[in-house]
């Protein structure tokens, strides 16, 4: 952050900001898998591809069900 933001918050704030940033920083990968998990258990079989494709941006699915065959040459 910039010297003049931080020179307008109290010393205190930048204290307890730090001390809660840490914890939600490490804490944010379990977090994720954990309501990840609850829409996979909830989604239906056709909306799973489109919920790993925003978990896992650029991988593609190796399920034969979505693959499309290739077009003759």
């Amino acid at each position: 952050m910039s010297a003049a933001l931080l020179s307008s918050v109290p010393w205190r704030a930048l204290i307890i900001g730090g001390a809660v940033w840490l914890p939600a920083y490490i804490c944010r990968q379990p977090v994720l898998l954990l309501l990840t998990s609850k829409a996979l258990d909830k989604a239906h079989s056709e909306h799973i591809p489109a919920i790993m494709a925003v978990l896992q941006p650029g991988r593609t699915s190796t399920s034969p069900e979505t693959d499309t065959p290739a077009e003759p040459r």
